[in-house]
């Protein structure tokens, strides 16, 4: 009797019932624990990347499909495919007079100064407008529609400005008021537009961090509000 009361007092300790078989009992200190979640550290430092379900959440380049992953201008860090000139944070120019960039956050910043400079600089309100030096040559925009080899380039002026106006909630030639004042933004619109310009160059696979494009105004001197 004795015996038969150690026993049981000897189960309870390690947590097995008086009628649970002993040999499957498992002491305390072998209790299996959940498999800590992996960490990935090939994250991309400014963009995002887009996921099965549509949204867009941290990831790698690698996951891309080829044809998106190799694009130039990703390699360059230059999300919005801007030509090299002295930019700052430029550490080259490289294929088709691309401005190579040493991080993101330059890249924002001169796409920044460069739609500072469309506004008041040159005058440009609307998506139309803004699309039509972005994307045509000096001589397309001289020479209008009717220059030949130009009808390719409008085509793309029509597309990507019913773009941009569509995701800022207006029609291709209604202002954009990105702009507060020469340097102050809106900070919602400032981000939809510089994010869908970087979608019409390198894809919608990819999204700038709101962080980096925070910064790059930052770094240009605009106030976002």
């Amino acid at each position: 009797m004795l015996r038969i009361c150690v026993a049981t007092a000897a189960m309870l300790l390690l947590g097995v019932g008086p009628h649970q078989a002993t040999a499957g009992a498992t002491a305390p200190h072998a209790i299996a624990r959940p498999a800590p979640t992996p960490v990935h550290t090939d994250t991309h430092p400014h963009l995002l990347i887009r996921q099965r379900g549509g949204h867009y959440a941290p990831g790698s380049l690698s996951r891309l499909p080829r044809s998106e992953a190799n694009q130039v201008c990703l390699a360059y860090n230059n999300y919005w495919c801007l030509k090299g000139t002295r930019w700052e944070g430029q550490v080259r120019v490289g294929k088709q007079r691309l401005a190579v960039f040493d991080n993101g956050t330059q890249a924002a910043r001169a796409v920044a100064l460069t739609l500072q400079a469309y506004r008041f600089k040159h005058g440009l309100r609307t998506p139309r407008q803004v699309m039509t030096r972005y994307v045509l040559s000096a001589e397309c925009r001289k020479g209008g529609r009717a220059t030949p080899g130009c009808e390719t380039m409008w085509q793309k002026v029509d597309r990507y400005a019913a773009r941009i106006g569509q995701a800022l909630g207006i029609r291709p030639d209604d202002p954009m008021g990105v702009f507060k004042a020469r340097n102050v933004v809106d900070r919602q619109r400032a981000h939809t537009l510089f994010r869908e310009m970087a979608h019409i160059e390198v894809g919608d696979s990819v999204r700038v961090r709101e962080e980096v494009l925070d910064e790059g105004l930052r770094r240009a001197g605009i106030a976002a509000a």
